[in-house]
Order: structure tokens, then C-alpha cells, then sequence
């Protein structure tokens, strides 16, 4: 489930901050274009895209190799799964993950007086 999150899967948190951080970065580049009429502007969203991607590719990879990947050590056959105690444990991180990326309002709420403040502080 984190790894989920980690490359922006929908309905989960980290697909509420790649989405608010490319809005940005097309909104951005967009009026900069507007001002200067010059394509170049658009290298912003080429990194945005690319950074995001490549960081789904390598998670995956990750998780492909770590979940399903062939056992190398016999030890690790006999590895249990999560425990009662540990899922308990792991629980309300996981409803957080989920909380935020179907609710982000809740937090995003919260936060938006100190972010006019800090943008309105940055475009003086």
C-alpha cells in the first residue's frame, strides 16, 4: 500500500501531491510562456514528468523484486506474514494514506492561510 502511494496511485496521498505539484508546474510554466513566448519554459514539466515516472519505474522494479522475487536464502521460507499485533500497528497509517488521498480538503484546509502567507510573503 505504500508503494502505492509512493508513485501516486488514485484515491491515496501521494496522488494528491504529485497532482497538486504538476498543477503547479503547468500553471507556472504556462503563464511564463504567456509572458515570454518561449517553449523553453516547458523544461519544468519535462523534469516534473520525467522525475515522477522514473520514480514509479523504480518503485515497482523495487516492489517486483522485493515481494515476488525468487527466495535466495532458506531461512526466509518459513518468514510469517504480518501478525495481528503488527497489522494493529500498521493500521492507522494505512487509513491515513487513504484518508488524505480521498479527503484532502481536511488537511489542505488547515494548511491554507500559512501557504497564501509564505506565496504571498515569495512574490513581494
Amino acid at each position: 500500500i505504500c508503494a502505492l502511494s509512493s508513485i501516486a496511485l488514485p484515491g491515496t496521498n501521494g496522488f494528491v501531491g504529485e497532482f497538486l505539484i504538476l498543477v503547479a508546474v503547468f500553471k507556472k510554466s504556462y503563464q511564463e510562456f504567456l509572458i515570454s513566448n518561449d517553449f523553453s519554459v516547458f523544461t519544468y514539466i519535462v523534469f516534473a514528468v520525467s522525475g515522477m515516472i522514473l520514480g514509479a519505474t523504480y518503485m515497482l522494479l523495487a516492489v517486483e523484486k522485493i515481494l515476488f522475487g525468487p527466495i535466495k536464502n532458506v531461512k526466509n521460507k518459513i518468514i510469517k506474514d504480518l501478525n495481528f499485533r503488527e497489522l494493529i500497528m500498521f493500521l492507522p497509517f494505512i487509513i491515513l494514506i487513504f484518508w488524505i488521498g480521498l479527503y484532502p480538503n481536511h488537511i489542505l484546509g488547515k494548511i491554507d492561510t500559512s501557504v497564501r502567507s509564505f506565496i504571498s510573503t515569495i512574490n513581494r
